[in-house]
């Protein structure tokens, strides 16, 4: 044993120093690697809310008046049972107005994250036709979206226009 450490005290302080050297970098190459992967954990999760962010724009400005349960079910699938429950409130209007539209997401981006709730913001556009519009008017609109993670699900909670302009075809 001692010849492993050295044989005076000065080789031993060395060798006990050269363990500890390694285990403090042994601790730090260890903390990096769990740092990276929670990164990359957050933005998988990140990633996800967008994505039903943008599935949730789709069905939200894509309708039919003649058959309004599918875009209910299609809101339904991405989002929470009192944001579909809204969206179907809405179906009255849209059978009154005749209303139809086929709507596109242009772009969504992340405003904010706490915790397991992120805010995103779906640039849309989308082409409409009704009673109280001319066929082929163009909607363009911020839509602001609230995602929960939950239980590796991405669950749309909760949604509000933030500005809709109109163009003329």
């Amino acid at each position: 044993m001692l010849n492993l450490l050295g044989r005076s005290a000065a080789e031993r302080l060395k060798s006990v120093t050269i363990v500890l050297l390694t285990a403090v970098l042994v601790s730090l190459i260890w903390q990096m690697s769990n740092q990276g992967a929670a990164a990359a954990s957050d933005q998988a999760e990140r990633d996800a809310a967008v994505a039903a962010a943008w599935r949730f724009a789709i069905a939200l400005t894509t309708y039919d008046f003649a058959h309004p349960d599918v875009q209910v079910s299609q809101v339904g699938a991405v989002s929470s049972v009192s944001v579909r429950d809204r969206v179907r409130m809405a179906t009255a209007d849209l059978v009154a107005a005749k209303a139809s539209s086929v709507g596109d997401p242009i772009s969504a981006m992340v405003v904010s994250e706490i915790k397991s709730t992120v805010n995103v913001v779906v640039r849309t556009s989308q082409v409409v036709s009704g009673s109280y519009v001319r066929t082929g008017v163009v909607f363009v609109g911020l839509l602001s979206v609230t995602v929960t993670l939950s239980n590796g699900r991405s669950v749309v909670t909760d949604y509000r226009w933030i500005e809709s302009l109109t163009t003329e075809p």
